[in-house]
């Protein structure tokens, strides 16, 4: 719609300057034509938007034709005008000087006229294009932990990166929705440790979401005073790392009551994902992934613990294993971008993530360029710049950031019944 007014302005800028300048291109041909072509290409947007909506910079030109860019300007700008009242073509047009710079605003109401027939005409395919055609692009988002509540600081990201899957789709690409779910790790020996002392199932079944949250917090409430009980969180991880049928039997139930919990969330906000796998769905895939780290060189004990000295690039070193031999999301993420590579070929992967996490992609984002470059991988092949954190500022509550651990949460279901 804008390329129609564009077109316009370089006509009519193209027939004013032949008008001002009529020897011009008797004497100096094909140095520079005033083509429409030519002037359509040069028109920029003015960094002030209450001088127009197009600028045409004409210090290139002066230096040329050796005249004073106002005073040029000044002749330009009478000459487009005249022009503008001679031909109602032009009538949504006018035109203005400032100094170096010959302006051009469209009337409200044609702009207006002009992108509601788009809308109208268009209906569900306006604003679309296929600039993305043939090419994925994997989102990675929302991400709530299993066993905890929807709470409003899952907002951004979900909402974010749900747009951002539609504006993908938009622009021709293929979306690649996925729901990285927070579904192991050692917070799951915390709330099975915690279940196991002070939960029942009667209680779990008329509200399993609320007495997980409970028990979580009473657990870090009950930590501070018994440092037993994290030794104790680390056996139950490492007893599900380990295949422990009671421990798996627990987190698969606490899994379930979530997820119903958390598509209940969604149908609300109308959020579709192509993909819910947690982190647990790469408890497969980790051995190969720090395979491939070691034969390449990049790894070394430290403290009894599997990490990427990454000291020479002022990061934190990336652990990948711990001492007692429990992984961590580092290596879940790692192991996540090159299955996501291997499945999707991607154009780009997006990471909807906090700002919190700014340093941990960093850090796994380094691991994926030096694990390239180690392997010799081909440029057309490698994924290390294909990966962006798409990050976002805390969400507050009178000044305080919300923390599971300590209850300090607001639900979203809360915020969006009070919403609606």
């Amino acid at each position: 719609m804008k390329d129609r007014f564009r077109e316009q302005i370089a006509e009519l800028t193209s027939r004013a300057f032949r008008e001002i300048l009529p020897e011009w291109r008797v004497v100096n041909p094909g140095l520079f034509t005033f083509h429409p072509e030519e002037l359509y290409y040069k028109l920029e947007t003015p960094k002030n938007p209450q001088l127009g909506n197009f600028a045409l910079p004409l210090f290139e030109l002066t230096k040329i034709i050796k005249q004073n860019p106002v005073e040029l300007n000044k002749k330009l700008t009478d000459a487009q005008n005249k022009l503008v009242k001679e031909n109602e073509e032009y009538a949504s047009l006018t035109f203005s000087a400032a100094g170096g710079y010959n302006n051009a605003r469209i009337a409200t109401i044609a702009l207006a006229a002009a992108t509601l027939g788009a809308v109208w005409s268009q209906k569900e395919n306006y604003g679309s294009a296929d600039s993305g055609q043939g090419k994925k692009i994997v989102i990675d988002f929302s991400s709530p932990n299993i066993a905890k509540p929807f709470g409003v600081g899952h907002l951004r990201s979900t909402a974010i990166g749900n747009s951002l899957y539609r504006i993908f789709n938009k622009l021709g690409y293929e979306s690649v929705g996925i729901n990285h779910l927070g579904d192991w790790g050692t917070q799951f020996g915390k709330t099975i440790v915690a279940y196991r002392k002070w939960g029942n199932d009667s209680q779990l079944e008329q509200n399993p979401i609320k007495t997980l949250f409970d028990l979580y917090v009473r657990f870090h409430k009950e930590e501070e005073a018994d440092a037993s009980l994290s030794d104790a969180a680390r056996d139950a991880f490492k007893a599900m790392e380990n295949g422990d049928r009671e421990a798996i039997a627990l987190w698969q139930k606490f899994k379930d009551y979530s997820m119903a919990e958390f598509n209940r969330i969604y149908e609300m906000l109308m959020v579709h994902f192509d993909y819910q796998t947690g982190e647990s769905f790469y408890n497969d895939k980790m051995d190969n992934a720090i395979k491939r780290l070691q034969n390449a060189g990049l790894t070394e004990i430290s403290d009894g613990a599997l990490i990427v000295n990454l000291e020479k690039y002022n990061l934190p070193a990336c652990l990948l294993r711990r001492a007692d031999g429990a992984t961590l999301y580092a290596t879940r993420d790692i192991t996540g971008i090159l299955y996501r590579w291997e499945t999707f070929r991607f154009e780009r992967a997006l990471y909807v993530v906090g700002t919190a996490q700014r340093d941990h992609f960093k850090q796994v984002f380094k691991v994926i360029e030096l694990l390239e470059e180690a392997e010799h991988v081909p440029a057309e092949k490698r994924i290390a710049h294909r990966l962006t954190h798409v990050e976002f500022g805390w969400i507050k509550f009178e000044d305080e950031v919300m923390a599971t651990r300590q209850g300090n949460i607001i639900f979203l279901e809360d915020v969006l019944d009070k919403a609606i």
